[in-house]
């Protein structure tokens, strides 16, 4: 009967579940199994494949109805919809639901507010996470282990150290017992930020408090060292770590082997991977790990025959060891690999969810294009964009802004600019403009205008403000700002004045104050040796 009305629910037969638990209430089933029978329902309901919000709405108030009709309290069913809801987004319908069960007097738990503080921690909406684990505490209800675990990396990941360690107390006030695993996003937290020493503060915090660390602290504290490339550190604390009896699991190893490869200790990294010691611990990310090393310095035949040995095995790198790769394809100039990996990739991503697929697949483009570009291979970017939009992948114009802006605001780890010149970008334009008939956005004219200011080159400036004006984009006050910075780079006097005289009209014509803006006018006007001060410039 369980698997039947599992059955029912996948396939939305609300009325015949109904009729079903009616039946069985008539004849004298006990309330326990009819919990049971719901709770199979709401399993089968919760893998329904829906194509909207309204159906899972309609599904819920069905099963409210069905709750009502048979009169039990099926509290591990509505805590399974709960789940669901929150899993998919529809805060509102969990709330719905909690409410529900309250005016049911159907007994609450922490199982019951634990989707909700998950989901409002992972959002980063920390205060409303507070909220209800609050309105847990007024109940008398006790937190679960992942609930609290969830609310430390979400005040970790916040920069809110002091506050993720009130949650770990806080937990230990309840009763329930502290993992290593609570300390990994402090330790992340810390990395992240550079600061080695708070980092490995936490594994002394741990022991003093008497928790051992485990292979999980150890990972994440060798990835602290991979950040700031300190392969002395990460070292110390592998040895520390076997000295401690703790056993290196595949996380650890693929940490130590980031360390070495991010130092650029491709023979370490190597020695690590062949050790048979560490044979059943080579996975995925030890793999990504030396592709991105051999991509990044130069032995790019090597990283192809790594690659390729990956998808013989289909398994596919991390993305970021991928990114390396196609770029390092990209700047050999083999362009028939550079669009055999952009296809290959794509297929790898029929599986994902849309907005993954989006996201990466517009990266993957850039790239692409940008190394195109630099090769001076002007035909191909204009066929491969004219492709990408008679497939319908992405949004093309969209692609061309990220272009102009790539090198603008991207540095790389190693603290490199991967730019476009100048001339690179104004070439590219053209093509946008006369071949993909797209007209550039406001963000593409004012990415080439902070390239002039970089240059050093007044003139093109001015050659961009006249293609904006053409393409029916009027400049703004931060347009102006950039051309600003463009002319006094170029140490043109009389543009810089002329600029100046069109920002504070605008200003005034717009009735607009700000005190940001006049302060960037004294900044952008203090490499020029002129005679008008900060006081000059600023907006009556």
């Amino acid at each position: 009967m369980s698997r039947l009305l599992e059955l029912l629910g996948k396939i939305g037969e609300h009325g015949e579940c109904k009729k079903i638990l009616l039946s069985l209430k008539e004849r004298g089933e006990s309330d326990a199994k009819l919990i049971d029978l719901m709770r199979s329902y709401a399993q089968g309901l919760i893998t329904r494949k829906l194509k909207n919000s309204v159906q899972l709405s309609v599904d819920v108030k069905a099963f409210k109805d069905i709750e009502c009709s048979v009169k039990v309290k099926p509290v591990s069913a509505y805590n399974i919809l709960v789940r669901h809801c929150c899993r998919e987004g529809e805060i509102r319908l969990g709330l719905d639901i909690l409410e529900r069960m309250k005016e049911s007097e159907i007994e609450l738990s922490g199982a019951t507010f634990e989707p909700f503080v998950k989901y409002f921690a992972f959002a980063y909406l920390l205060p409303q996470a507070e909220s209800m684990l609050a309105a847990m505490k007024r109940l008398h209800l006790h937190g679960t282990p992942s609930m609290y675990e969830a609310l430390v990396r979400g005040f970790a990941r916040s920069n809110n150290i002091e506050k993720a360690y009130n949650i770990i107390e806080e937990m230990h006030n309840d009763g329930l017992t502290l993992m290593p695993s609570l300390y990994n996003p402090i330790i992340q937290a810390y990395g992240a930020k550079g600061n080695l020493g708070r980092a490995f503060d936490v594994l002394k915090e741990m022991e003093i408090s008497e928790i051992k660390p485990d292979s999980e602290n150890y990972a994440q504290l060798l990835l602290a060292c991979a950040s700031q490339k300190n392969q002395k550190l990460a070292m110390e604390l592998f040895v520390k770590m076997e000295q401690q009896k703790v056993t290196p699991s595949a996380n650890v190893i693929s940490a130590l082997v980031t360390v070495h490869t991010k130092c650029g200790d491709l023979e370490k990294a190597m020695q690590i991977v062949l050790d048979k010691k560490y044979s059943g611990n080579i996975d995925i990310k030890s793999q990504s790990a030396i592709l991105w090393g051999l991509a990044k310095f130069n032995r790019l035949k090597d990283a192809l025959r790594l690659f390729d040995y990956v998808r013989e095995h289909r398994q596919w790198p991390l993305f970021d060891s991928f990114l390396c790769l196609l770029e390092a394809v990209g700047i050999s100039g083999d362009f028939e690999r550079l669009f055999k990996l952009f296809e290959d990739y794509k297929q790898s991503m029929k599986s994902c969810s849309q907005v993954l697929q989006d996201e990466r697949i517009s990266v993957v483009c850039v790239i692409i294009v940008v190394c195109c570009i630099r090769h001076k291979e002007l035909g191909r970017v204009v066929d491969f964009m004219q492709n990408l939009q008679e497939d319908g992948i992405g949004d093309v114009e969209i692609l061309c802004t990220k272009v102009f802006l790539h090198g603008t605001e991207h540095i790389d780890e190693e603290g490199n600019v991967n730019k476009l010149n100048l001339e690179d970008k104004l070439i590219f334009i053209s093509a946008m403009w006369k071949k993909l008939l797209l007209r550039p956005s406001r963000l593409a004219f004012e990415a080439l205008l902070k390239s002039c200011a970089k240059e050093h080159d007044g003139e093109k400036a001015e050659c961009i403000i006249e293609m904006m004006k053409y393409g029916k984009l009027r400049p703004n006050v931060f347009t102006f700002l950039i051309m600003l910075q463009a002319f006094v780079a170029a140490k043109d006097e009389a543009k810089a004045e002329k600029v100046l005289m069109e920002i504070k009209r605008t200003m005034n014509d717009n009735n607009l104050e700000d005190e940001d803006v006049n302060w960037l006018l004294s900044e952008t006007l203090k490499p020029c040796h002129r005679t008008t001060s900060a006081s000059d410039v600023k907006v009556d």
